[in-house]
């Protein structure tokens, strides 16, 4: 996820845009979740602030679908403006690997986001009735 974000963020700059990138990883290299916040504007002056703040994502690219579906993450989508296109692929977390027992939350996780974003306006790749049997 943080290359992704610092693509965008460079190709922001290159096309003379405001651009704001926060990275946070959290405890990634423990397979925990990270996200990257990224702000792109006309100009420089219209980028306030780094973090991303509720309900302000107009676009989520999650590689996580788990993380994707978090609290913190939901947060950040609005039913009116945000858009996902997410990895729809099931992680083990870092949980699982200090218990193997681990079971994902009850929660349909791709219903979650999908409601956060205005129950139409996200994707998932692959699609489940795309995938191989």
């Amino acid at each position: 996820m943080i290359t992704i974000g610092q693509i965008l963020g460079m190709a922001a700059h290159l096309e003379g845009k405001g651009v704001s990138v926060l990275d946070m990883s959290g405890l990634a290299q423990k397979y925990g979740a990270v996200m990257s916040h990224v702000k792109i504007a006309a100009s420089a002056a219209e980028v306030h602030v780094a973090r991303l703040g509720t309900g302000d994502a107009r676009l989520v690219i999650g590689c996580d679908l788990v993380v994707s579906a978090s609290g913190d993450a939901l947060d950040k989508m609005n039913a009116q403006e945000s858009r996902a296109l997410v990895n729809g692929t099931t992680s083990p977390t870092a949980e699982f690997v200090r218990n193997p027992n681990w079971q994902l939350p009850g929660s349909n996780l791709q219903h979650d986001i999908l409601q956060a974003c205005g129950g139409r306006n996200a994707e998932f790749i692959p699609r489940p009735s795309l995938r191989p049997r």
